[in-house]
């Protein structure tokens, strides 16, 4: 099914750049704790 199959490559896509932006913004942190 190619719907299926595109439907977990967004999934997969949306978790990647959340995860991304949580780590960025933890760096972000970080850095204004020192």
């Amino acid at each position: 099914n190619k719907a299926a199959l595109y439907t977990a490559f967004a999934v997969t896509f949306l978790i990647r750049l959340f995860c991304m932006k949580k780590d960025i913004h933890l760096k972000k942190v970080s850095k204004e704790a020192r």
